[in-house]
C-alpha cells in the first residue's frame, strides 16, 4: 500500500520538476536570447522642395523563429511572423495600405447605403399602394382635402350681443384692454417683510470687508504652503542619499543605453539644415563618433541650402534579461525606498494641512 503511494508521489514529483524546468528554460530563453534589429532608411530630393523618404525595420528573436517587420510609407504594413509565416498584419496611419483600406471601407459603406435606399424606396412604394389603392384614390384625395379645409377653419364664440367674436389667446384679456391678463404669481409676493429669507440663514449676504479679508488670508496660506512645499523638494534634492542614488541610477541607465546602441552603422548622406551653425554642430557630432561607422561611410555637410539625400543602415542586438536586471536593481535599491517613503509622508502632511486650514475650500 505505502509502496504504491510513494511511487505515485515520486511520479508526480518528477512531472512537477519537468514542468518547472520547462518554465525556467522558457524564461531563460526570453531573457537571454538576443533581440536583433535592423533599420534602413533613404531620402532623395524631390520636386517643390519635398523630400520623399522610405524606411524599413526588421526585428528577429530566437534565431529568427519569431520576427516582425514594417516598411513605410509603402506598403506601411506591420507584419508579425512565426517560423516565417505571417500571423498578424496591421496598417500604419498615413501609409498606402491604410489609404487602400479606407477606400475599400468607403466603397462598402456606399454599397450598403445604396442597398438601404433601394429597400426603403421599395417599402415606401408598397406602403403607398396599400394605403391608396388605384380604384379608391380619387375618393381618398377628396376626403383628405375636406379634412384639411375643416381643420383650417377656426372656432368662433358669441358675445352678449349675439355677435360672433374670435377667442382671445390670453385668458382674462379683452379687445379694449389686451394687457389685463392676470400676471403669474412670483415667489415671495405674499411675504413682503422677508419672512421667507429668515427660514434660510445661509442666504444671508457676507459683508464686503469680510470677503476681502477671507480672500487675503486664503492667498497668504497658498503662498505659505507653496514655499513650504518648495523647501521640502529643495532639501530632498540636496540630500546626500538622494544624490548618491541618482548617480548610481545614472550609471545603470547608461549601461542600458550602451547595450541598446547599434553595433554597426553605415551612412552615405549629404545633408543641410539651412543654417550653417546647426549644420556644423551636426557634422561635429558625426566626427566624434565616426569610428563607430562602418568602413566606406560618407557624411557630407551642405552649408548653403536645406537638403537631405542618401541612405543609412543600422544594426544591433540587446538582451532583455540584462535590461530587466538593471531595472530590478534600481527598483530594489533601499535609497529609492527611503525616497518614496519621504515623498509619501510629505503628501500626507500636505493633505492634512489643506484639510485643516481649508486653503482650497
Amino acid at each position: 500500500m505505502w509502496a504504491v503511494v510513494l511511487k505515485i508521489l515520486s511520479v508526480l514529483g518528477i512531472i512537477l520538476l519537468c514542468l518547472l524546468g520547462l518554465v525556467l528554460l522558457l524564461v531563460l530563453l526570453v531573457l537571454w536570447t538576443p533581440f536583433c534589429y535592423r533599420l534602413e532608411g533613404e531620402a532623395h530630393p524631390g520636386e517643390d522642395g519635398l523630400t520623399p523618404y522610405a524606411g524599413k525595420l526588421k526585428i528577429s528573436w530566437l534565431l529568427g523563429i519569431v520576427g516582425a517587420g514594417v516598411k513605410y510609407p509603402d506598403p506601411g504594413l506591420v507584419k508579425l511572423r512565426l517560423f516565417g509565416i505571417p500571423v498578424y498584419k496591421m496598417a500604419l496611419p498615413g501609409s498606402e495600405a491604410a489609404k487602400k483600406e479606407a477606400e475599400k471601407e468607403a466603397e462598402k459603406e456606399a454599397e450598403k447605403k445604396a442597398e438601404k435606399d433601394a429597400v426603403n424606396k421599395a417599402d415606401r412604394e408598397t406602403d403607398k399602394e396599400e394605403a391608396y389603392p388605384e380604384e379608391n384614390i380619387e375618393e381618398t384625395k377628396e376626403a383628405t382635402k375636406e379634412e384639411y379645409n375643416a381643420g383650417k377653419e377656426e372656432p368662433q364664440t358669441a358675445d352678449a350681443s349675439g355677435k360672433e367674436t374670435e377667442p382671445s389667446p390670453i385668458p382674462g384679456a379683452s379687445e379694449e384692454k389686451p394687457e389685463a391678463a392676470p400676471e403669474p404669481p412670483f415667489e415671495g409676493a405674499d411675504d413682503p417683510e422677508g419672512e421667507a429669507d429668515a427660514e434660510h440663514p445661509e442666504k444671508e449676504k457676507v459683508p464686503f470687508t469680510e470677503k476681502i479679508s477671507n480672500t487675503f488670508h486664503r492667498g497668504y496660506d497658498k503662498i505659505k504652503l507653496f514655499l513650504w512645499d518648495l523647501d521640502f523638494w529643495k532639501r530632498l534634492w540636496e540630500d546626500e542619499k538622494t544624490q548618491s542614488f541618482l548617480r548610481d541610477g545614472k550609471k545603470r541607465i547608461g549601461r542600458v543605453l550602451k547595450v541598446l546602441i547599434p553595433h554597426s552603422v553605415y551612412a552615405d548622406l549629404t545633408y543641410g539644415t539651412g543654417s550653417p551653425d546647426t549644420t556644423g554642430y551636426i557634422y561635429g557630432i558625426y566626427c566624434l563618433y565616426a569610428r563607430r561607422f562602418r568602413r566606406g561611410s560618407r557624411v557630407d555637410p551642405d552649408f548653403e541650402e536645406k537638403m537631405l539625400d542618401g541612405r543609412a543602415k543600422v544594426r544591433g542586438h540587446f538582451f532583455l534579461g540584462y535590461i530587466a536586471w538593471q531595472g530590478l536593481l534600481i527598483w530594489l535599491d533601499r535609497r529609492l525606498k527611503l525616497l518614496r517613503t519621504r515623498i509619501k509622508k510629505h503628501k500626507e502632511r500636505k493633505e492634512e494641512l489643506l484639510e485643516k486650514r481649508g486653503i482650497y475650500g
